[in-house]
């Protein structure tokens, strides 16, 4: 990682710690291995979600794509997706007037604002 993309490298050590970013990539990259193998959120479990559900995604994101984000609102049954503009995966530089004001008419929208 640190010869292959090196700024994103340094963006993880700058963040997490010079001395924890490796540990915290290895475990992150077990626990998504763990996952992949035994996915919690089944069609099953999908379809037998009852409340709103609004998914967020970046449409600059590489690791949860928009059309993958598409695909699990089909299986649920009330949801809508939000594709932020000009924003990557992690949503560290998201614009939060943005997302606050789309998550505000969500919530309005839902009856579940407090």
């Amino acid at each position: 990682m640190e010869e292959k993309v090196p700024e994103f490298a340094m963006g993880l050590a700058a963040t997490h710690g010079i001395d924890r970013w490796k540990q915290l990539v290895t475990a992150t990259a077990a626990e998504m291995t763990r996952i992949a193998g035994m996915p919690l959120l089944t069609d099953e479990v999908l379809a037998k979600i009852e409340c709103p559900v609004l998914l967020a995604v970046g449409d600059q994101d590489t690791t949860a794509i928009p059309e993958d984000m598409l695909a699990v609102s089909r299986k649920l049954k009330d949801a809508g997706v939000l594709v932020i503009p000009r924003t990557r995966h992690p949503f560290e530089d998201i614009d939060l007037d943005l997302l606050i004001t789309q998550l505000t008419r969500f919530w309005e929208s839902t009856g579940e604002e407090e």
